[in-house]
């Protein structure tokens, strides 16, 4: 009976004995980062020869943290070491670039701010004069007037003729602008594209978003543009040889976002410049298109009015009535979508599209709008490798597809180009095209253009055939 007393005295008093869970023990310490500049006071937690602090506190270092938030070991950071100093009660941390969080580097000019409208007015002109086959002279000129204000601007353009003795009205038209918001209203005479793709002239309201009215705005994919410091440095951005953009950056990798780049292929390049004037070339290919909208990007147009006729002959004659509206959207930046429709009282024509990119150096599009009447689908393509490029575009009607803008017996197009830039040699240019017709033979068109490189003024050379058979 004592003997099993003892026991169990000896097995609480080792169960007393043993140490409970060991938790890190926090401490106020400096974190410092001499290749930013940076110190931050905070709390820190000791775990053996490991050193654990909060993810918001690295994130203000600039230090891109494995986990979003609560406490990160310094040990599990790749590229990332660090010295604990006691008696200045501080950790020296010193990082490679690789454990520093991506900076966003916007080179692109900054907005341009909205001035008041001033209120005023202008006229232009342009006159031409003709002497054809010993004939009598002939004179023309188109005159444009406008004013301008708070209120928008309304602006008439005409047209004289002395071979008829007529004048004629071309456009009249009231535009309000809305910067603010991005948006344009014009009221009068106007033109938009069809479902069908045609320019449409007509005369009524048209609304809708309107780009130029903030002319810093980038409505394209641009490549990401990505590099490198290994300490504070001046990035500088150049396209196809040409100075683009300037901007800082800290030590770390960053990427400039929406660089100010040109259409079609090129090459950037990122020169670095650390602060002892150490340069450093970082050359990247690109290929951008402006066919496509930037991601989440959208551009949206209505219109209400009736079709313009006999634009240029008579002042104003206007056909059926119509209702359109128009909506592209940037899903990706390699993918622009969009719709239309058309309405009148003849028919309704729906139109859907796309437009994407082609691996790097491609983009290809495609269109197809309907109605009660027929079809009309359109396809291209562009292939650009700087030193040459290729285009192909094609359209096929069905049936007796009409809209608003296409008229005549089309029935399919195909036409192709192809482009070679040869150095100081200047660039050669092939154009062939091929229009097929209900009722009428084909015709078919060849073009073959040389530029030579000139430093200063520029010459060219065309050389065209146009070949169509006569109907008796």
């Amino acid at each position: 009976m004592l003997a099993g007393r003892v026991s169990a005295l000896l097995c609480v008093s080792a169960a007393l004995a043993a140490p409970a869970f060991a938790q890190p023990a926090a401490f106020v310490t400096q974190l410092q980062l001499p290749a930013h500049g940076l110190t931050r006071d905070v709390f820190a937690w000791r775990d053996g020869d490991d050193i654990l602090v909060e993810a918001n506190d690295l994130a203000a270092l600039g230090i891109a943290a494995p986990v979003a938030g609560g406490r990160v070991a310094l040990s599990a950071i790749a590229g990332l070491t660090f010295e604990e100093r006691l008696g200045a009660a501080a950790i020296v941390i010193t990082c490679a670039s690789m454990c520093f969080a991506t900076q966003h580097v916007r080179l692109a000019d900054a907005p341009i701010a909205t001035a008041t409208a001033a209120q005023g007015g202008y006229v232009n002109y342009e006159t031409e004069l003709q002497w054809l086959d010993g004939e009598r002279l002939h004179a023309s000129a188109v005159t444009e007037a406008a004013l301008f204000g708070d209120w928008g601007l309304i602006r008439s353009s005409w047209l004289a003729r002395t071979a008829d003795s007529t004048v004629t009205r071309l456009e009249t038209s009231w535009i309000v602008d809305r910067p603010n918001d991005g948006v344009r209203i014009r009221i009068g005479d106007s033109i938009m594209a069809g479902a069908g793709g045609a320019p449409v002239r007509f005369g009524g309201v048209q609304i809708g978003r309107h780009f130029g009215l903030t002319p810093s705005l980038v409505t394209y994919p641009t490549p990401a543009l990505s590099g490198e410091a290994e300490t504070a440095s001046t990035v500088e951005l150049y396209v196809d040889g040409a100075l683009r953009g300037r901007g800082d950056v800290a030590a770390g990798p960053f990427v400039i976002e929406h660089a100010p780049v040109v259409s079609g292929a090129g090459e950037a390049q990122l020169v670095v410049t650390d602060i002892l004037g150490r340069e450093r070339t970082i050359t990247r290919p690109f290929f951008v298109s402006t066919a496509l909208l930037r991601r989440g990007l959208s551009d949206w147009s209505v219109a209400f009015g009736a079709g313009r006729n006999r634009f240029g002959r008579a002042d104003a004659d206007y056909g059926d009535r119509f209702a359109a509206g128009r909506y592209r959207f940037g899903a990706t930046d390699a993918l622009t979508v969009e719709g239309g429709v058309d309405h009148t009282r003849h028919t309704t024509t729906l139109q859907v599209g796309a437009a994407f990119l082609l691996g790097a150096s491609g983009q290809a599009s495609l269109s197809h709008a309907a109605n009660a009447e027929g079809a009309l689908t359109g396809a291209s393509f562009l292939y650009d490798a700087r030193v040459w490029s290729i285009g192909l575009q094609a359209e096929q009607r069905e049936n007796d597809f009409r809209s608003l803008g296409r008229f005549g017996d089309f029935r399919r197009s195909a036409a192709g180009n192809l482009a070679m830039n040869l150095g100081d040699y200047g660039s050669l240019e092939f154009t062939a095209a091929q229009v097929e017709f209900d009722n009428e033979p084909p015709a078919q068109t060849f073009a073959a253009s040389y530029s030579p490189d000139f430093a200063n003024g520029s010459l060219s050379f065309r050389l065209l055939h146009s070949e169509r058979e006569r109907t008796e």
